[in-house]
C-alpha cells in the first residue's frame, strides 16, 4: 500500500514539475523593468544615453519639433525650494536639482549678496546682487501655484505668501521672445538650460549637445513654449541631479566650482 502511494506521489510531481516547464515566464511590469534598467546604470549620467534615464519620476522627452537637440525633464514634484552654497542640500524628497540664478563673483565664502538678483527660499526674502540682464521673476507660492513676471512689472501683490523665487533672463513671456537676451554672441556654442512651462507644465529644459543662443532659442519658439527663463549653465557649474527609478540620486557633470552658489530644487514629499 505503502509502495502504491509513494508511486502516485511521485507520479502527481512529475505532472506538476511538467506543466510549470510549459508555462511561460510571467512578464514583468513596467515599475520592475524601470528598476532593473537604473540598477545597471551608473549613477553619473551619460547625455548620450539619455534616453534610457526616463523614468516615473523624472521623464526625458526628446523633442521632436527640432533637430532633437533638446531634453525635457519634467520631473513630479509638490514643493520647490532653493539651496545655497556650493553642496545643493539634497536628500530623500530630491527629484531634480540644478543651478538657478546668476552668481556674482568666485565663492570663497556664501553670502545671499552674491546671488544675482532678489530671490527667496522658505518664504524668506533675499536681497541679492541688482543685475540689469534679471529681466524675469519665477515665483512659487506657498500654495503649489506659480508664475513667471516680468522683473520691470514686479508688484509688492506679487510678493505676497512667496515660497520660493528667484530672478534671471527671461527668455519667453506668454510665448514671445524677450529682449535683451542673456547672450549676444550668435557664434557662441554652449549647452543652455532653461526653466519653461510647457502645456501648463513646469519642466527643465537643455540642450543635448552645445549649440549656439539663437538656435536654442528657436527650438524653444518652434517647440511652443509658453514661458522660459534662463538657469545659470556654464562648463564647469553645469551639475544637475535627479531621482532614478530605483530612489538613486543620478548626477551630471558633480558640483564642485567656485561658481556655485544657489540651486533650483524639485521635492516630493509627504505634504
Amino acid at each position: 500500500m505503502k509502495k502504491i502511494l509513494f508511486i502516485t506521489l511521485v507520479a502527481s510531481l512529475l505532472v506538476i514539475v511538467g506543466s510549470c516547464k510549459n508555462e511561460k515566464p510571467k512578464e514583468k511590469t513596467s515599475e520592475e523593468i524601470e528598476i532593473e534598467i537604473a540598477k545597471s546604470l551608473p549613477l553619473a549620467i551619460n547625455l548620450r544615453e539619455i534616453d534610457k534615464y526616463s523614468n516615473k519620476n523624472v521623464r526625458i522627452i526628446k523633442n521632436a519639433d527640432t533637430d532633437t537637440n533638446l531634453i525635457v525633464y519634467s520631473p513630479t514634484f509638490n514643493d520647490i525650494t532653493m539651496s545655497f552654497g556650493k553642496d545643493p542640500e539634497l536628500d530623500s524628497s530630491t527629484v531634480f536639482c540644478c543651478a538657478a540664478a546668476f552668481t556674482h563673483a568666485y565663492l570663497t565664502k556664501f553670502d545671499h549678496s552674491n546671488v544675482e538678483g532678489l530671490h527667496y527660499s522658505n518664504g524668506v526674502r533675499y536681497e541679492g546682487y541688482k543685475n540689469r540682464i534679471n529681466t524675469g521673476t519665477f515665483l512659487f507660492y506657498k500654495d503649489g501655484n506659480y508664475r513667471f513676471v516680468r522683473t520691470n512689472a514686479l508688484t509688492t501683490d506679487d510678493l505676497d505668501n512667496v515660497q520660493t523665487a528667484f530672478q534671471q533672463n527671461l527668455i519667453l513671456y506668454n510665448k514671445e521672445v524677450q529682449r535683451p537676451r542673456a547672450f549676444s554672441s550668435d557664434k557662441l556654442t554652449a549647452r543652455f538650460r532653461a526653466l519653461c512651462e510647457y502645456n501648463g507644465r513646469l519642466v527643465v529644459v537643455e540642450c543635448k549637445k552645445a549649440i549656439t543662443y539663437p538656435k536654442f532659442l528657436d527650438a524653444l519658439v518652434n517647440s511652443s513654449f509658453h514661458n522660459a527663463i534662463y538657469l545659470d549653465n556654464g562648463g564647469g557649474w553645469d551639475a544637475y541631479w535627479f531621482r532614478m527609478a530605483d530612489q538613486r540620486l543620478a548626477s551630471y557633470n558633480g558640483n564642485d566650482h567656485s561658481y556655485n552658489s544657489n540651486w533650483l530644487v524639485f521635492r516630493r514629499d509627504s505634504k
